[in-house]
């Protein structure tokens, strides 16, 4: 390891507020750290409600038969994967150049909000395609610039690792309450009420992202 010692660094006296600094999330100067917690988690619970779900939808939504509904899912996550990989290769390096990380992590939001309306339009196979070329697109770009966005909202570079903890678990927590939201949209209205209902919450996230002040 090429860093230096760690041995000088100063200490602080044992304390209420070392212990809460340490254990606890922010809890000064920290509006844009939860915008910005509060905006992924909401990206990221839209993008599982749907991922969630694919084999239901395609079965018991779109009427896929059992004997193509392997390969409809092959195809979608093929699809998903090469255009995440193509924009993840491009859109971190956008994001430096130009010097923003909102934008693009916003424009993601979008995304998801416009490719959930699709489904809902057609119960069409291939309307499952469009979204995983939609929805491939967005991810790319957010697993390249959203981790960037983070480490520019943190309140406190003596916790940073800390915090960056409490930010990344906005990402288990998307996957465990997309599925949730989806649950909760087929129970009240049937399956085409997923779309809908991801595109709000998508929205929702690319409003708090949208109110940071910190980060261009």
């Amino acid at each position: 390891m090429k860093e230096s010692s760690s041995k000088a660094m100063p200490k602080r006296s044992f304390s209420r507020d070392m212990i809460l600094d340490n254990f606890s999330v922010p809890r000064r100067d920290a509006r844009d750290y939860y915008l910005a917690l509060f905006g992924k988690l909401a990206i990221v619970t839209a993008t599982f409600a749907i991922q969630g779900y694919q084999l239901y939808i395609l079965t018991d939504y779109q009427k896929v038969s059992e004997d193509s509904v392997g390969d409809q899912l092959v195809l979608i996550s093929v699809i998903l994967m090469v255009t995440a990989l193509a924009m993840a290769l491009v859109a971190g390096p956008i994001s430096d150049r130009i010097g923003r990380r909102k934008a693009p992590v916003m424009f993601v939001g979008l995304l998801v909000a416009i490719g959930a309306p699709v489904p809902f339009l057609s119960t069409e196979p291939r309307t499952m395609l469009v979204y995983a070329l939609i929805a491939g697109l967005g991810s790319g770009i957010f697993n390249s610039v959203d981790q960037a966005l983070n480490v520019e909202v943190l309140p406190n570079a003596e916790t940073a690792a800390k915090d960056l903890g409490v930010l990344n678990l906005a990402n288990t927590g998307g996957q465990v309450l997309g599925p949730a939201i989806a649950a909760m949209a087929i129970s009240a209205a049937g399956y085409h009420m997923i779309f809908p209902a991801v595109a709000i919450v998508a929205l929702l996230g690319v409003m708090m992202i949208a109110l940071i002040r910190s980060v261009r």
